[in-house]
């Protein structure tokens, strides 16, 4: 399901903002290349954001400082 990120900030507790800032970071990454479309606004498929918060937060947690 796609969702706007007004949306998607309010069912994660965060800021518009910061959801923008994560869905650049998705699409940078290149994993996902249907999880965002611009139908009449920039609309975030919920299934790959979730899985890339996911991803992220794995490999945040394995890194070696």
């Amino acid at each position: 399901m796609y969702v706007s990120i007004k949306v998607l900030a309010e069912r994660e507790g965060c800021s518009a903002s910061q959801v923008y800032r994560n869905v650049r970071e998705m699409e940078d990454s290149g994993l996902y290349p249907q999880g965002v479309k611009e139908s009449g606004g920039l609309k975030i498929r919920v299934e790959d954001y979730d899985d890339f918060l996911c991803r992220r937060r794995r490999k945040k947690v394995g890194r070696k400082e």
